[in-house]
């Protein structure tokens, strides 16, 4: 048995689409206009990218952590793929970012059930994980030599992840040694 609804009027329909138009209006003045100018004026014009960027990172984490599922598009995975790095860097600096990298790099299923194309959920994980053992390397933070370590020494870890690592602590004692801007000199891992 299906309930019928009356039709809404037109003034509610007119209504209804001016609150809708006003709402992405607002959105699209607060992201494209007043949240960059306000980023530059706390960390200066030189650093206005750097500053969205943070936003941006910490937004998307806190999205990856509640475990989405299902197919992503390419935008949501090109978020998804970057958000670790933008740890890394954080990480330096902030004992969350590196708390999620250590999460997602250790645990199976921090990366939820999410796909992309070909890519199903398990091989999006082990993206996901990889991804995280860069940006643990990106800290340069003591603990995430260790963890990165740990993930070497485990018995019976995926060869790629472990692999992953070894060049992962490579990139760690350069940055630990040189600094962060040594990871941008030249590339890591055995074939370089």
């Amino acid at each position: 048995m299906t309930l019928e609804r009356p039709a809404l009027p037109m003034r509610t329909l007119v209504t209804l689409s001016v609150y809708w138009l006003g709402i992405l209006t607002i959105q699209f003045g607060l992201g494209s206009q007043i949240v960059p100018h306000m980023v530059q004026d706390m960390v200066g014009k030189a650093n206005a990218g750097t500053g969205l960027a943070v936003i941006n990172a910490v937004a998307h984490a806190d999205y990856a952590q509640r475990g989405p599922s299902g197919e992503l598009d390419r935008l949501a995975f090109r978020a998804q793929r970057s958000i670790a790095y933008a740890m890394g860097h954080l990480a330096r600096a902030d004992g969350r970012a590196l708390a999620w990298l250590i999460r997602v790099a250790t645990d199976e299923n921090a990366a939820g059930t999410q796909s992309f194309r070909q890519l199903d959920p398990a091989r999006f994980a082990r993206l996901m994980r990889e991804g995280a053992i860069t940006g643990l390397a990106l800290s340069g933070r003591p603990e995430a030599a260790r963890v990165l370590a740990a993930i070497v020494a485990k018995p019976g870890a995926e060869p790629r992840l472990v692999e992953r690592a070894q060049e992962a602590l490579s990139l760690h004692a350069r940055i630990s040694s040189e600094g962060p801007a040594s990871a941008l000199d030249a590339g890591f891992g055995p074939e370089r």
